[in-house]
């Protein structure tokens, strides 16, 4: 039958030994950093959870207040002067007024005649 060295096999015995402690000791590393990182993220995750319930009564505060109705100054009615400065002031007049009222493109030539007087309704 085969002999095996009782050296040899103390030899192999303390090599298994090294392999296995830096194999556990790089493990139990890893391990720490998992852990590291679910921790970090367990405390974002806390982070978000708290700016979420600020934002949320928040918006809850916001929902008891009342929109107050902004008064929106109109624009003065043009006569049709030939002046192209009154013009070009009542056009911008008139679309500033159209934003600041949200009034859609689509109604905006039937409300612009509003504010035509005299002959330049015809």
């Amino acid at each position: 039958m085969f002999q095996v060295n009782p050296d040899f096999l103390y030899y192999l015995h303390g090599r298994h030994r090294a392999t296995l402690q830096y194999d556990v000791g790089r493990d139990i590393f890893l391990l720490h950093n998992i852990k590291f990182k679910i921790d970090k993220a367990n405390a974002r995750i806390s982070n978000a959870n708290e700016e979420l319930r600020l934002v949320e009564t928040n918006s809850s505060a916001t929902k008891n207040m009342t929109a107050t109705k902004l008064k929106i100054p109109e624009p003065k009615t043009f006569n049709g002067s030939r002046k192209a400065k009154e013009l070009e002031n009542f056009l911008w007049d008139i679309e500033k007024y159209f934003k600041a009222a949200h009034i859609p493109k689509q109604g905006r030539e039937g409300m612009a005649s509003i504010y035509l007087y005299g002959h330049t309704k015809l």
